[in-house]
C-alpha cells in the first residue's frame, strides 16, 4: 500500500522500528516476542499505512508462525482514537472464532513515558497482534489454481460470504475488499487452504468519518478518500460504483458514499468471479493520483460492464459456468446497491444450489439409494431383539436389521448436528459420539453416522473415510426424551437434505462386495459439505446448550407439577369437595422420566399442597382451569377457588370465589399467581435461542477476555460525576475501556450500585445518541439504581423530582401488573407518565405568549394548527419515546423486544447493565443480554442465589443413579452444568475461564470490588474473614484473613439504652437458659419475638428517620423464616421494621435486628441442616450480617449454632467472640 501523509508528521519510521524491537523483540510476562522472518531487518517487515499514525509489521512469533502487529502512534491523538475504535471491531469480529474472520493475539498501549527514551518523536504509541499469514489473493498463482480446483472454490466462496454475514449481524461493515485483503493460511485439520478476512481498518476509520462533527467531517472524508485511493492500484478495480463515484468524482457524486454491507457484496462478487472466470485487468497502471479522476470512473465503469455482460444469459461464461452461480454473481455485481443480495441471502443461495454446482462442476449424481452400512452387534439390546423377532449378529437377523433400516430411513432428513451424538447418548464414548455429526432423522429413529473407514485384519477401522458410505454408530428412539430433542434439532438446523432411500450392508461386508456395492451410488460427501457451516459449534457450547435445556425443561416440570387434575365429589351452592384424578395425574407423572423424578421426590400430595393455602389470605386464591383431553387448557379459565379445609391426601373443600360458579365435572386447579411464572418462562425460552446464537456474547460468557481501551476520553468526564470524591473510579474506567464484556463483583457495602451508576453516566455524555438498557432481578435493585443513574444525569434532582432538562429520555418499563411494585419515585418515567409529560410540556410550550412580539404571530400558527395535534398524539409519541428512549430500565423478566422497543431496528442497545447478576439464572440473564452490542453484569455470588438454586442442585446432583437414561445422562454432567447454572461465579472462578491458547495473552474484563464503605469494623470483620477470605491460611485465633478493608469512619450507634450495648458495633444475644425460646415447626420461636419486642422497646432515644442521628431507614427486623416473620410483625412496635432476609438483600439500615429461631438439635454434626434449616446456607447468612451500618444484634442460642457442625458457623461464632460481644439475652432484656 502506498503511504499518505494524514498530517504533517516529524517521525522518523525507523523510531517506530527501535519501539517494535524494544518492546516485542524480547518476551516478556504475558506477552511474546515477535521478529522478521528468516533473519531479515525490521524495516523489511514494516508496511507504512498512515505516515506518522498507522504502520504494520508481519512478523513470527516465537513458534516461527506469521503474525501481523499494528503500530498506532500518538495514543492522545488521532492514532489513539484509531486504535480504540479498530480494537473493538476485531475483538468482536474475532469473538465468532469464524473461519473467514480473524484472529485476535494481544494488544495494548503505552504512554508517552514508556516511549520518549527510546523514540522521542513518538508520543506513545497503542497496538494489537492478529494471526498472519504467508500468501493472500492477490497472488495471481493462487487464483489460478482456484479454477482448477473448482469444488474448494465453491466452498471458500460460502465460507467467505457467511463470515461476512457474521460481520455484518453485528453492525460491521469492511469497506475495502478486494484480493490484497483476504489472506490465504494452511488448516491442517481439513489439510487445505483457509481464507481470511483482513485489513479492517477501513471498517472504523469510515465509521469514525460518519459520526464525525460537521466541523470535522471535511477532514474524515479527506483522510478516508485518501487510504482507499492510494491503495495498490489494482483495489481500485473491485470498488462498487457508488465507492467509485464517491472518491473521483468530486461535486458530481451526488449521494455517493463509501458504501454499506451491499458494497461489500459486490467487492465479494468480484472476488469470486476472478476464481471462475478470468483475472480482473487494471483499470489503471499508476497511481490514482496520477490518473484524471473522470478516466479512473469510465475505465472501472467498462470493466464492470464487461464483466456483466459475460455473466449475462447470452455472455460467453453461460457456456461454462452453473447458471445458478452465474446469476448469483450477476445479483452481486448489480451497479444499483439496493438490488444486490446481503451476505445472508447469498449464503442461503449457495446452500440451496451446492448439489446442482456439485453436479455441474464435478458431475452428475447417481440416482442409486446412498449406501449406509451398520453394525450388527451394537443392536443386541433387548428392545432391537423385540422388534426384529431375531438375533441382530445371526443371518437372519442381519437381514431383517438391513430392511428395518432401509424401511426406516426412507424418505430421511439428513442434517449436520454440529456436536455428533453426544446430546443424546449416555456418557461413554464420547469421542465416537462427537465424530457421529451427520444424522438421519427416520420415521422411529435419529441415525448418527459418520463417514464409513474400511476394517483392517485386526478389526479397527483405518485411512481416510469413504465419500459414498457412511457408518451408523448410534441411534436414538424419537419417542425418547433425547429423540424428541433430536427431532428439535432437525427443525433448527440451518439446512437439511431429504434421501430418498438408502441400501444398508453390515460393516464387515467382504471387500470385494463392498467395492461392487459402492459402484455408481451418489456421494454423501456433496450433501455433507452442503450442510456443515463454516461455523462449527464447541464442546463448551454444547455443554451450555444442554444445561439451559435441562434447566428450563425442570422449571417447566416444576410449574407444571403446581398443576392437579381435580374430579368433583360433592358440589354445593359456595363450596365443592374436589379429588384427585389420580389417572389424567399418572398420565402426566409418567410422561417423560424426568417428570416421573420430580413429581416422586418433590412433589406434595393434592391435599397437602393446596392446604398450605389455607392460613395465607394473600396465596389462598387458586385458578380453575379447564381440561382439553386430559391437559390443562390453559386459555380457558373457569373462575377462582379458595380452600377452606383438606380431607386427606387426595381431597379438598374448596369455596367458590363468585356466587354462580359451577365447577365442571372434571378440570385443573393450579394457585392464581403461577400464571406469571409460565409467562416468564416462556421469555426465558425464547432469549436462549437469541443467546445461544449471539457467538459474541455465548464467547465471551464462556471466556471473557478484552484489550483495555485507552481511558484518556473518559477521565474527564467520571471525574465530573458527584460527588467527586468517589475512590473506586478506577473500576468506573475500567467498565468504560473493556469491550465488549465486563463484569464486577461487589461484596456487601463496596459501592457497585455507585460504579454502575458512574459507568453509565460518564458514557451516555460522552456517546450522544447512545442508548443503554439497565436491568435487575428486583424492582427494589432496579429503581434504587435508576435514581442513582437519573440524579447523576440531571434528570431527577435531589429530591428525586423530574427537573425537566430531559437530555436523554429515560423510560421505566413495566406491565400493568407490576406497576404497583415499581417505586413511587420512578412511576414519572413509565411510559404512560412519560407520554403524558412530555405531551404537557409541548402543549405548554406551543399555548404560551411569547414576551417577544415578533414571535407571537409564529405562536398563533401554533395554537391554531399544532395544538390539536398534539393534543392527540399520545399514541404515536408513546411509540417514539419507546424507539428513541436513551435509558431503559427494566426488570429481567420484562426486558423483552416487545416491552423495551417500538420495533426490532431499536430492540438492540449499544449497552446493558444488568445488576444483581448473580441472583439470576442463565435464562433470565439472557432476555436483557439478547437486547444488546456490549455488557457488563454486576453481582455478588456470595450473596442470595438464584431462585431455588439448592434444590436444583441436590436434584441433578442425584440423578446420575436413576435407571432412565434420559435422567442419568445429565445427572452425570451435573458439575459441567453447575458452572452455567452459576454463570456470574463461574466468570470469577480462573479454573473454569482460563480460555484456550488464541486468549493467552487477552487480559479478563473482571474487578473485584475490596473498600466497604457501609458497616463498622468489626462487622466488616466478620463478613470479610468468614465469607470473604484471601486464602485458607488461618491466624492463631482460627480464622482466616479478609479481602474487605474499610473506607468510612466508625459512626457510633447513639444509643443510650439499654446500656450493655454502649459502645458496641456487634452483639449477640444468647437466648440459652431461656425456657420460652423454643423453636417450633414450620419455623417460629415465640420467645425469640418476645425478646426483639423487650429489646426494641428499651432502645433510646427511639430509632426514626431522619432523627438524632438516624438515616432513611432507621433499623430493620430480619428473620430467615416467614412464620416469624408473621409473629414480629403482630407487635405493633415492630411492624414497619420487619423483613425476611430475603427481601432485604440489597437493603441497609442502621441498626439491624436478626432473630435466628433455630435452637434445637435435630441431627449428628455431619448434617447441620437438620438443626439450622436453610441457615446452613452461606449466602444466606452473609446477607444477614451484612445489612447493618453501625450496630448489628443477633438475638439466638449462640451454643446451638457454633456446635451445629457448620463449619462457617463456628468461624462466624468465633468472630463475633472476637470482634463483638456475647450476651446473655435476659441481662439485657426486660424479664
Amino acid at each position: 500500500m502506498a503511504k499518505i501523509d494524514d498530517e504533517p508528521s516529524g517521525i522518523d519510521p525507523q523510531e517506530i522500528d527501535r519501539l517494535v524491537m524494544h518492546f516485542f523483540g524480547a518476551a516478556t510476562v504475558g506477552r511474546e516476542s515477535y521478529r522478521p522472518a528468516g533473519g531479515k531487518p525490521i524495516e523489511a517487515a514494516r508496511e507504512e499505512i498512515i505516515k506518522g499514525t498507522l504502520y504494520r509489521y508481519g512478523l513470527v512469533d516465537g513458534s516461527s508462525r506469521p503474525v501481523i502487529l499494528q503500530i498506532y502512534c500518538g495514543v492522545s491523538k488521532i492514532g489513539g482514537d484509531f486504535w480504540n475504535q479498530e480494537v473493538r471491531v476485531l475483538m468482536r469480529a474475532a469473538a465468532l472464532r469464524h473461519p473467514a474472520l480473524p484472529t485476535i493475539l494481544g494488544g495494548g498501549y503505552k504512554e508517552p513515558e514508556a516511549t520518549t527514551p527510546i523514540a522521542p518523536g513518538v508520543d506513545g504509541f497503542a497496538y494489537v497482534v492478529t494471526k498472519g499469514a504467508i500468501h493472500n489473493l492477490a497472488m495471481p498463482e493462487l487464483r489460478k489454481a482456484l479454477r482448477v480446483e473448482r469444488m474448494l472454490a465453491v466452498r471458500q466462496f460460502y465460507i467467505l460470504a457467511d463470515g461476512l454475514a457474521q460481520l455484518h449481524s453485528l453492525g460491521i461493515v469492511h469497506r475495502n475488499l478486494w484480493a490484497g485483503t483476504v489472506e490465504v493460511d494452511h488448516d491442517p485439520e481439513t489439510n487445505t487452504p483457509r481464507f481470511r478476512l483482513s485489513r479492517f481498518e477501513m471498517s472504523r476509520m469510515v465509521a469514525d468519518m460518519l459520526r464525525a462533527t460537521p466541523s470535522n467531517q471535511s477532514a474524515a472524508e479527506e483522510r478516508t478518500r485518501r487510504i482507499i485511493k492510494l491503495q495498490d492500484p489494482r483495489a481500485l478495480t473491485y470498488c462498487p460504483p457508488e465507492r467509485l463515484r464517491y472518491l473521483f468524482a468530486g461535486e458530481n457524486a451526488g449521494n455517493a458514499d463509501v458504501g454499506d454491507t451491499r458494497s461489500d457484496v459486490f467487492g465479494l462478487g468480484m472476488l469470486v468471479y476472478e476464481w471462475f472466470a478470468d483475472d480482473l485487468p487494471s483499470a489503471i497502471t499508476g497511481p490514482p493520483g496520477d490518473a484524471a479522476p473522470e478516466e479512473i470512473i469510465k475505465a472501472v465503469t467498462e470493466i464492470h460492464d464487461g464483466l456483466r455482460g459475460r455473466l449475462a444469459s447470452g455472455g460467453d461464461l453461460a457456456k461454462t459456468l452453473p447458471d445458478q452461480l452465474r446469476e448469483l454473481l450477476g445479483d452481486m455485481l448489480n451497479p444499483l446497491p439496493h438490488l444486490r443480495p446481503e451476505a445472508g441471502e447469498v449464503v442461503t443461495k449457495l446452500n440451496e444450489c451446492f448439489e446442482q454446482l456439485t453436479n455441474s462442476l464435478a458431475g452428475p449424481q447417481s440416482d442409486k439409494p446412498y449406501l449406509i452400512a451398520f453394525i450388527p452387534h451394537e443392536y443386541q439390546r433387548p428392545m432391537w431383539s423385540g422388534w426384529l423377532g431375531e438375533n441382530p449378529n445371526s443371518a437372519e437377523g442381519r437381514e431383517k436389521l438391513a430392511a428395518f433400516i432401509e424401511r426406516d430411513l426412507r424418505g430421511a432428513t439428513l442434517i449436520y448436528a454440529p456436536h455428533g451424538a453426544e446430546p443424546y447418548i449416555r456418557a461413554g464414548q464420547a469421542k465416537a459420539q462427537r465424530e457421529s455429526r451427520q444424522m438421519l432423522k427416520g420415521q422411529t429413529h435419529a441415525w448418527f453416522c459418520r463417514p464409513f473407514k474400511a476394517w483392517n485384519p485386526i478389526g479397527s477401522a483405518h485411512g481416510p473415510g469413504l465419500d459414498d458410505v457412511l457408518i451408523i454408530t448410534f441411534a436414538v428412539p424419537l419417542e425418547s426424551l433425547h429423540g424428541k430433542s433430536a427431532d428439535r434439532a432437525v427443525a433448527r438446523a440451518h439446512a437439511d437434505r431429504a434421501i430418498p432411500q438408502v441400501k444398508a450392508v453390515a460393516y464387515d461386508i467382504d471387500p470385494q462386495e463392498l467395492a461392487e456395492c459402492r459402484t455408481g451410488r451418489p456421494k454423501w460427501s456433496t450433501l455433507i459439505d452442503a450442510l456443515t457451516p463454516p461455523l462449527a459449534g464447541e464442546p463448551e457450547e454444547l455443554l451450555f446448550e444442554q444445561a439451559l435445556d435441562w434447566l428450563l425443561r425442570y422449571q417447566g416440570i416444576e410449574l407444571r407439577a403446581r398443576e392437579y387434575p381435580y374430579e368433583v365429589a360433592e358440589q354445593g351452592a359456595t363450596t365443592a369437595t374436589l379429588r384427585l384424578d389420580h389417572a389424567r395425574d399418572d398420565r402426566r407423572r409418567h410422561s417423560d422420566g424426568l417428570t416421573r423424578r420430580f413429581y416422586g421426590q418433590l412433589r406434595p400430595s393434592f391435599g397437602d399442597f393446596f392446604a398450605r393455602m389455607v392460613n395465607d389470605e394473600a396465596a389462598n386464591e387458586i385458578d380453575v382451569i379447564a381440561d382439553n383431553d386430559g391437559q390443562p387448557d390453559h386459555g380457558h379459565r373457569l373462575g377462582k377457588v379458595s380452600v377452606t379445609e383438606q380431607h386427606g391426601d387426595d381431597a379438598i373443600i374448596v369455596r367458590h370465589a363468585s356466587s354462580g360458579l359451577e365447577l365442571p365435572a372434571k378440570g385443573w386447579l393450579r394457585p392464581a399467581g403461577d400464571g406469571g411464572s409460565h409467562v416468564s418462562l416462556r421469555r426465558q425460552t425464547d432469549a436462549r435461542w437469541e443467546l445461544l446464537d449471539n457467538k459474541v456474547l455465548l464467547s465471551q460468557l464462556r471466556r471473557p477476555s478484552t484489550i483495555r481501551g485507552l481511558p484518556g476520553r473518559w477521565k474527564d468526564a467520571v471525574a465530573d460525576i458527584e460527588p467527586t470524591t468517589f475512590d473506586a473510579d478506577d473500576v468506573v474506567l475500567d467498565l468504560l475501556v473493556c469491550e465488549p464484556f465486563s463484569a464486577v463483583q461487589g461484596p456487601p457495602g463496596t459501592g457497585k450500585t455507585e460504579v454502575a451508576a458512574r459507568a453509565l453516566t460518564a458514557f451516555l455524555r460522552m456517546e450522544e445518541g447512545a442508548r443503554v438498557l439497565v436491568s435487575a432481578q428486583s424492582n427494589y435493585a432496579l429503581d434504587n439504581l435508576a435514581l442513582r443513574i437519573l440524579q447523576r444525569m440531571g434528570v431527577i434532582d435531589k429530591r428525586h423530582r423530574p427537573t425537566g432538562t430531559d437530555r436523554v429520555v429515560a423510560l421505566r418499563v413495566t406491565t400493568n401488573a407490576g406497576e404497583a411494585r415499581v417505586d413511587e419515585r420512578m412511576k414519572p418515567f413509565t411510559l404512560g407518565k412519560l407520554t403524558e409529560r412530555i405531551r404537557d410540556a409541548l402543549y405548554d410550550h406551543a399555548s404560551t405568549d411569547s414576551e417577544v412580539d415578533d414571535d407571537n404571530e409564529w405562536r398563533a400558527f401554533l395554537k391554531q394548527r399544532w395544538l390539536p395535534v398534539v393534543e392527540e398524539c399520545g399514541p404515536e409519541l408513546a411509540d417514539r419515546l419507546l424507539r428513541g428512549a436513551g435509558m431503559v430500565f427494566a426488570t429481567c423478566a420484562a426486558a423483552v423486544p416487545q416491552f423495551v422497543a417500538s420495533d426490532e431496528s431499536s430492540a438492540m442497545f449499544d449497552w446493558v447493565l444488568v445488576e444483581e447478576a448473580a441472583k439470576a439464572w442463565p435464562t433470565e440473564l439472557a432476555i436483557p443480554l439478547s437486547c444488546g452490542l456490549r455488557w457488563t453484569l454486576i453481582g455478588d455470588h456470595h450473596q442470595l442465589p438464584a431462585h431455588r438454586r439448592r434444590e436444583v442442585l441436590r436434584f441433578i446432583d442425584d440423578s446420575h443413579t436413576d435407571e432412565d437414561d434420559d435422567v442419568a445422562i445429565h445427572g452425570a454432567r451435573s458439575a459441567e452444568y453447575r458452572r452455567v447454572f452459576d454463570l456470574f461465579g463461574s466468570l470469577f472462578d480462573t479454573d473454569t475461564t482460563t480460555g484456550d491458547v488464541d486468549d493467552a495473552h487477552l487480559e479478563r474484563p473482571l474487578q473485584v470490588l475490596s473498600r466497604q464503605f457501609r458497616m463498622n469494623e468489626p462487622i466488616k470483620e466478620v463478613v470479610s474473614r468468614v465469607f470473604y477470605p484471601r486464602g485458607e491460611a488461618r491466624d492463631s485465633g482460627g480464622l482466616r484473613e479478609g479481602l474487605l478493608v474499610t473506607g468510612k469512619r466508625y459512626e457510633p450507634h447513639g444509643l443510650t439504652a439499654p446500656e450493655p450495648l454502649a459502645g458496641q458495633s456487634l452483639v449477640w444475644l444468647d437466648t440459652h437458659g431461656l425456657p420460652q425460646c423454643a423453636d417450633e415447626l414450620a419455623w417460629a420461636n415465640p420467645g425469640e419475638v418476645d425478646v426483639v419486642a423487650s429489646l426494641v422497646g428499651q432502645l433510646r432515644p427511639k430509632p426514626a428517620v431522619g432523627k438524632h442521628g438516624f438515616g432513611e431507614e432507621p433499623m430493620a427486623i430480619l428473620t430467615p423464616y416467614r412464620r416469624q416473620a408473621d409473629l414480629l410483625r403482630g407487635r405493633t412496635d415492630l411492624t414497619k421494621h420487619v423483613y425476611t432476609i430475603h427481601s432485604f438483600q440489597g437493603k441497609e439500615a442502621d441498626i439491624v435486628v436478626v432473630s435466628l429461631v433455630r435452637d434445637t438439635q435435630r441431627g449428628d454434626g455431619a448434617h447441620p441442616w437438620r438443626s439450622i434449616g436453610h441457615l446452613d446456607q452461606r449466602e444466606l447468612v452473609n446477607v444477614m450480617f451484612s445489612r447493618a451500618r453501625r450496630l448489628l444484634v443477633v438475638v439466638g442460642n449462640f451454643g446451638h449454632f457454633r456446635d451445629s457442625g457448620s463449619p462457617f458457623w463456628k468461624d462466624v461464632c468465633i468472630g463475633v467472640e472476637r470482634f463483638g460481644t456475647v450476651l446473655p439475652a435476659k441481662a439485657v432484656v426486660a424479664p
